[in-house]
C-alpha cells in the first residue's frame, strides 16, 4: 500500500510528524524554563515557613494550659471565639483579637482592632509585623510564643 505513495508525499508526511514532535517539545520546554523579564533574573522561591504557636504564660484571667502547641496555617486568626485557629480562653482577649498570616514564605501578626490591644514582645503592636522564632505575643494575660521551624 505505502510503495504507491509518491515519495515527495512520503517525505511530506515524515517532515510534518517531526515538524509537530519539535513544536510540542517547545510547548513542553516553555512551561519548565525560568523566564527573563525586565525586573531581572528569576528570584529563588522563598522557603514555605512552619509556624507553631506555643502557649508560655497564662495570668488569672487565663484558663489556657500552658504548653499547649498550635501549628500555624496559611491564614490563622487568634480571640476567644471558639471558631479560631488559636483559640485564647482569656477574658481580655476579643473574640477575634489578632491575626497571624503567612505573606511570602513569612509569618506576619496583625492587630484586628482588638480593645485591649496585643503585645509583641513587650511593646504595642502598632502596624502589622514579620514574626521572628521567639517573638512572644501576649493578649490579655495569656503569653504565646512563635516558633518558626523551615522544612528541609
Amino acid at each position: 500500500m505505502y510503495e504507491y505513495l509518491p515519495p515527495v508525499l512520503r517525505y511530506g508526511v515524515l517532515v510534518a510528524l517531526y515538524l509537530f514532535l519539535f513544536a510540542a517539545y517547545r510547548a513542553l520546554c516553555r512551561g519548565t524554563a525560568p523566564r527573563f523579564d525586565e525586573s531581572g533574573p528569576p528570584r529563588a522561591a522563598p522557603r514555605p515557613a512552619v509556624g507553631t504557636i506555643v502557649i508560655v504564660g497564662a495570668g488569672s484571667t487565663s484558663s489556657a494550659r500552658v504548653g499547649q502547641q498550635v501549628p500555624l496555617l496559611t491564614t490563622n486568626v487568634l480571640g476567644r471565639d471558639p471558631g479560631c485557629q488559636v483559640v485564647v480562653e482569656d477574658q481580655f482577649a476579643s473574640k477575634r483579637h489578632a491575626a497571624i498570616d503567612l505573606r511570602d514564605g513569612v509569618y506576619v501578626l496583625a492587630d484586628l482592632g482588638s480593645k485591649n490591644g496585643t503585645l509583641l514582645n513587650g511593646r504595642p503592636l502598632e502596624a502589622p509585623t514579620e514574626l521572628l522564632d521567639g517573638d512572644r505575643i501576649r493578649i490579655g494575660s495569656t503569653v504565646l510564643e512563635y516558633r518558626a521551624q523551615h522544612p528541609l
